[in-house]
């Protein structure tokens, strides 16, 4: 009966990397490195994807409630910094919100559903980028008109050096940032004439 395990009078003569190669303790280790590789993968992948939905969540929620205050009227002709102001109160966990953050109000002719933005992409570029500020298009429109409201803030992502990041932020041409969009539409509310 012949055994392939060398025994212990052998063993002696053997080298260190015979014993290396003969050894099974941590036989597992290595199947599992890739996996872990992955498992961390999807792990920032989920965080980062929790994080960018919680901004987007808190965005929409900014957007209609700005939208809301103009809707009913409560601040008859706000700017585009108020507007601003207005939505990044809402949205704690973006820093530099002021800065990275558009704001566009229009309104709709209901006949043919066109606008004075129609076929133009939302700006995205804010005073940050070059020392020209962006124009505003902030429009107020009438009493029972339909506007609508787009906004764009851009974020940086919470672990910029992971593969999902990198997806995220290459698509845009600031390269380390994505940009969150929120659109909202409502109509103005008959407002009291002085």
């Amino acid at each position: 009966m012949n055994s392939t395990v060398p025994n212990k009078k052998h063993s002696k003569r053997l080298g260190a990397l015979a014993r290396f190669r003969h050894d099974e303790s941590g036989a597992v280790t290595i199947p599992t490195l890739p996996w872990i590789v992955f498992y961390l993968f999807l792990t920032f992948g989920a965080i980062e994807m929790s994080i960018m939905i919680m901004k987007q969540t808190l965005f929409d929620r900014g957007v209609a409630l700005t939208a809301r205050i103009m809707q009913l009227g409560l601040d008859s002709k706000p700017d585009e910094e108020t507007l601003k102001k207005t939505i990044c109160s809402n949205l704690v966990f973006i820093s530099n919100c002021m800065d990275k953050l558009s704001v566009e109000t229009f309104s709709v002719d209901q006949s043919d559903w066109s606008s004075t933005l129609t076929g133009k992409a939302l700006n995205c570029e804010t005073s940050s980028d070059n020392t020209t500020p962006p124009p505003s298009n902030v429009e107020y429109g009438t009493d029972d008109q339909m506007m609508l409201m787009r906004a764009c803030v851009r974020v940086r992502p919470m672990m910029e050096a992971s593969p999902f990041a990198k997806a995220l932020t290459a698509a845009w041409p600031w390269g380390d940032e994505y940009a969150l969009v929120a659109t909202t539409a409502f109509v103005n509310e008959p407002r009291v004439k002085d």
